[in-house]
């Protein structure tokens, strides 16, 4: 008999309390490192940095449980963020994520929480000195970010024209000479360069732009959310201490 009223009892008190609301995200791709925004180690359970902590206190201010979803990397995709929000493979991109009318096309996003540049890394030894000199080099670019958009306007040289059997990573192409410059994420490139000494950055921000978090372009609902929780993190000053964290 007291079996059965335990029984009974759990029942009744999970009709009670409703399971917790659940938000499926994506901050990287596991064994790739875009720090200080992401970096997902393969031995890691989760992603880490800024973005990620970002969505985090997002996240608790709603009382929301996040899931950060594993995508699959040998689909062709044209621009993973924006298709895995459109096919509802997630909920949420927090990924270093930069807002241009051409993406508000097609996508929501939130409203910024954090202001970068596009920049350009090259070796110290490099006769590259401003964007004059890297208007006519060769460059690469990753093809799903704005700044290939900005290469395709201004750069006279060669964007992203590497050899076939072509193997390493990126600094690999500059240490090599297969590009003269790497265009990317300010932050990310500091990075890089504090971490590689024989790299440096040019001292010129060529394009400024605003991060925010991407939802799908009719959940109103989730975004007008996401916009009320930013809006009290910036207020309670706890957004600053995340800058303060990853961006001395």
């Amino acid at each position: 008999m007291k079996f059965t009223l335990l029984i009974y009892t759990v029942i009744f008190l999970s009709i009670l309390v409703p399971a917790k609301e659940k938000l499926k995200v994506f901050s990287g791709v596991r064994g790739i490192n875009q720090q200080p925004f992401s970096g997902w180690k393969q031995d890691e359970k989760e992603p880490t940095g800024f973005d990620v902590d970002v969505i985090k206190a997002i996240a608790k201010e709603l009382k929301i449980e996040l899931t950060f979803i594993e995508i699959d990397q040998n689909r062709n995709w044209v621009d993973l963020r924006r298709e895995i929000l459109q096919d509802n493979s997630v909920d949420v991109v927090a990924y270093a994520y930069s807002i241009t009318e051409e993406r508000k096309k097609l996508i929501s996003f939130s409203k910024p929480y954090f202001r970068t540049s596009l920049a350009a890394l090259v070796l110290k030894d490099s006769k590259i000195k401003n964007s004059k000199d890297l208007i006519s080099s060769s460059v690469f670019v990753p093809s799903h970010t704005t700044g290939f958009q900005w290469a395709q306007k201004n750069i006279k040289g060669k964007i992203n024209q590497i050899p076939q059997d072509f193997s390493g990573s990126i600094e690999d192409l500059l240490r090599k000479k297969v590009v003269d410059a790497y265009l990317g994420d300010l932050e990310n490139l500091k990075n890089i360069a504090k971490n590689f000494p024989e790299f440096k950055l040019l001292e010129e921000d060529l394009q400024v732009e605003e991060i925010g978090l991407g939802v799908a372009k009719d959940n109103v609902a989730l975004l007008k959310r996401i916009n009320a929780a930013i809006t009290k993190l910036q207020n309670s000053g706890a957004l600053s201490k995340l800058w303060s964290k990853y961006f001395k």
